[in-house]
């Protein structure tokens, strides 16, 4: 056996392998590949699930948000669970290339402080260099008046086009 010989058959044999290992679509052709957000009841325990699935979010000894191939969905069968959004990749693409504009991030920062004054404080956290305000929006779950749970609070901030990202985070 020559040299070029063995190189295609090792070759070939790459090819085959590596096509096995290729994780096959769901069984039932007619079933699209969609991945879904499903939302498991733990207020009875967590159940045990595969460590392929994807943890979104969840509330602690509440529930738990996974993302799962709705073929995989049997692997649910006995728990208690609503599916959130059936196709996440179609939820998602309606979002594709919206932003809000600077204005309307200062209107909805104005509306949540407006509407919610319990929960919501509005500050400006500096300025640009073109000397706009960089407003800020601290969220909490609970009214700041009674200090519950001081680490449940979000932050949200406006930063024009030009400038830097606006950045939004959870603590």
């Amino acid at each position: 056996m020559n040299k070029k010989t063995f190189i295609c058959i090792g070759i070939l044999v790459l090819m085959t392998a590596g096509s096995l290992a290729i994780p096959s679509a769901p069984a039932d052709p007619k079933t699209p590949y969609l991945n879904e957000l499903v939302r498991i009841d733990i207020t009875h325990g967590m159940p045990k699930l595969p460590t392929t699935i994807d943890i979104a979010g969840g509330v602690p000894g509440q529930a738990i948000d996974i993302i799962i191939p709705k073929y995989q969905e049997t692997i649910l069968s006995g728990l208690s669970y609503t599916v959130l959004i059936p196709d996440v990749d179609a939820y998602s693409m309606q979002f594709a290339g919206q932003y809000h504009t600077f204005t309307q991030m200062e209107q909805i920062l104005n509306d949540t402080a407006d509407n919610y004054p319990s929960i919501t404080q509005l500050t400006s956290i500096g300025t640009t260099y073109q000397g706009r305000s960089i407003d800020c929006s601290k969220s909490q779950t609970t009214p700041a008046s009674t200090k519950a749970n001081p680490k449940s609070s979000s932050w949200a901030s406006t930063t024009p086009a030009n400038g830097p990202p606006s950045k939004s985070a959870s603590a």
